[in-house]
């Protein structure tokens, strides 16, 4: 009866421990992730993914393929917070103002241009409907466009 005793309390203590430091990591890995989100630049550029609550399988291979184009050319600028990438539902409350800023029906993405916190130019990809069912041509066209339009917003 003792020896059970010992070993529930034996195991009572390591699951704990084992629960702690779970715990200590995903506050670490949360910490790490809030401080990469609030570096801010004289000058970004901000790529979203602007989505809808319905999302069929079209939509979320738009999406992959965007994220894809944007982190497979411009991974500097993404390390180095010049680049943001985002996913957002602009059905949701606290969104909604993207839908009317950008005319937005359906999914779409759009590149913005923040100087020191504010947007100051955007563009919507609108002819990312036009490849999907060309990767290799969806890729190119994101990255040919983003580069035209920071290359466009730089001559300002």
């Amino acid at each position: 009866m003792k020896l059970k005793i010992i070993l529930l309390i034996g195991c009572l203590v390591i699951l704990n421990a084992s629960v702690f430091s779970a715990e200590s990591e995903q506050k670490q890995t949360t910490d790490k992730a809030t401080t990469t989100e609030k570096v801010q630049k004289a000058e970004q550029y901000v790529i979203s993914y602007l989505h809808l609550n319905r999302r069929c399988s079209t939509c979320k291979k738009l999406e992959a393929y965007s994220e894809e184009a944007i982190s497979s050319a411009f991974e500097k600028e993404l390390a180095d917070s010049t680049f943001i990438w985002k996913s957002v539902n602009f059905e949701e409350e606290e969104n909604k103002h993207l839908g009317i800023t950008y005319q937005l029906y359906s999914q779409s993405l759009v590149i913005s241009k923040l100087e020191n916190g504010k947007e100051t130019d955007w563009k919507n990809l609108d002819k990312i409907w036009d490849f999907t069912d060309d990767k290799e041509k969806y890729i190119a066209y994101v990255q040919k466009t983003v580069k035209e339009f920071i290359a466009k917003s730089d001559k300002k």
